[in-house]
């Protein structure tokens, strides 16, 4: 599938599902802030701050188990 697919399949069997997906999170956050603070385009910040939003729903709906860490 191509590097990026390596790369985060690295993450996820170095960190788990959950912590990589709490990682991408803060990086979607730290995007919204960025393009607030350097773009002042409000519009596109609030676009990413839902999306770290959507990311952090999802890993409180990921199974609890071993199989998932």
């Amino acid at each position: 599938m191509g590097k990026a697919f390596d790369i985060m399949e690295e993450l996820v069997d170095k960190f788990g599902v959950r912590d990589t997906m709490l990682m991408l999170s803060d990086v979607i956050s730290a995007k919204a802030d960025h393009i607030a603070g350097n773009w002042q385009d409000e519009g596109l910040a609030r676009q990413w701050v839902k999306a770290g939003q959507v990311v952090r729903k999802a890993v409180r709906e990921l199974p609890k188990g071993p199989g998932i860490k």
